[in-house]
Order: C-alpha cells, then sequence, then structure tokens
C-alpha cells in the first residue's frame, strides 16, 4: 500500500482531524512545491487559497460527521505562489473505536483545464 502511494501520479495527503499534514506522496509535494518536511509542519488552510478558506472549513467538519466519500473543487497556493485548481476526493480512516484517524485525500492538479473552462465563459461574456 505504501508503494503505490508513494509511487502514484496523482497527489495523496492524509490529513489529521486538526486539519494538520500526516503525510503526502511525492506527487503532492511536486505539485504543490513544499518538502515533505515542511508540509508536516503544515496545515490544510496554510496552502488553501484564501477565498476557499471557509468553504474548505464547512466541507472539513461535514465530512468529519459523515463517512461519505466527499468530492469537490478548490484552489491551493502553490509555495511559488501560484494558483493550482484541484478536484478533491476525501475519505475518513477509522481508528478500532471507530473515530476518524485521518482522511486521506486524493488531489488531481486541473489546473489546465479549469483555465480553459474560464477563459471559454470570458469569451463567451465577450461576444454577447
Amino acid at each position: 500500500m505504501e508503494r503505490l502511494f508513494d509511487s502514484a501520479g496523482i497527489g495523496f495527503v492524509l490529513v489529521a482531524p486538526d486539519k494538520s499534514v500526516l503525510d503526502a506522496n511525492p506527487t503532492f509535494c511536486r505539485k504543490i512545491g513544499y518538502s515533505l518536511d515542511e508540509l508536516l509542519s503544515m496545515l490544510v488552510s496554510d496552502y488553501t487559497h484564501p477565498d476557499d478558506l471557509l468553504m474548505t472549513s464547512n466541507l472539513f467538519q461535514h465530512a468529519t460527521e459523515s463517512n461519505l466519500l466527499h468530492v469537490f473543487e478548490k484552489r491551493y497556493i502553490t509555495k511559488a505562489g501560484a494558483v493550482m485548481w484541484c478536484k478533491l476526493r476525501s475519505e475518513a480512516v477509522y481508528n478500532d473505536s471507530n473515530q476518524v484517524q485521518c482522511r486521506i485525500v486524493m488531489v488531481e492538479d486541473i489546473t489546465l483545464e479549469k483555465l480553459d473552462e474560464i477563459n471559454l465563459e470570458q469569451m463567451a461574456a465577450i461576444t454577447e
């Protein structure tokens, strides 16, 4: 399982209930620009786009209260300061006491698709 986590071509992050990063695979580290050691000292909010902080907090609370798979889009700010649009799939991992131990989050970089979508919307608005 660990080998799959480390070699996956898509980002994975393990997030604790207090929103701290417990682990991240090399793909996520490369995309976000932070080393694993840097991420381990951060909260998810540290690299979440400011406009997405409230939504992220609300979704995290809702996800903590349910065991559903949550799929949503949000933006991260990379270490270099770029905006990275992501599609996230988040699912709870439970301990033996049936309490949420962490969330495993699959992070797909959809920045190029999102920029294309924004450009098309802007072009449609101009032609109207």
